[in-house]
């Protein structure tokens, strides 16, 4: 699977064509420094080692909640939201109602993490609802559990 299946993503050079395409994230991610001071001849010297992993699909949805929520005003999220729900679905020709489910069940619960967000979970509540009621798509528990067994 692709590690950004659900996003609109810059190439290689790393520079989004505008602000609504997501940075390309390198092969590895940067998870933290550790260091400390050593005394040398002449004072102190910072000695570090920086820890990096694979990237994974959780940093690419870590990177798309830091978009929405980077997004001022907060009430034009819905462009954001269109722009990828529409690549999503008219040039990866993904399922519309797997884009829904991923953006309520992992991208919504990221967002209610972060503290003084709730206005734009308010908005991805509301752009979702319209969505789903525009489309008929109710997504109980049940549907999902068979929805998600006949994708694997």
């Amino acid at each position: 699977m692709d590690l950004n299946e659900f996003y609109v993503v810059s190439g290689e050079n790393n520079t989004p064509e505008n602000e609504l395409v997501m940075q390309c994230l390198s092969d590895k991610t940067c998870r933290g420094i550790i260091g400390n001071r050593v005394r040398n001849g002449y004072g102190f010297d910072s000695v570090s080692t920086t820890l990096y992993t694979e990237t994974t699909t959780d940093d690419y949805d870590n990177a798309f909640c830091q978009m929405i929520v980077s997004i001022n005003p907060p009430y034009e999220v819905d462009k954001l939201l269109d722009f990828h729900f529409t690549n999503y679905t008219k040039v990866k020709k993904g399922n519309k109602k797997r884009f829904y489910v991923h953006l309520r069940y992992v991208i919504l619960p990221k967002l209610q993490k972060r503290q003084n967000k709730q206005v734009y979970v308010e908005l991805v509540t509301k752009w979702l609802e319209s969505k789903e009621a525009i489309k008929g798509i109710n997504l109980n528990f049940l549907e999902l559990k068979r929805y998600w067994t006949k994708l694997q």
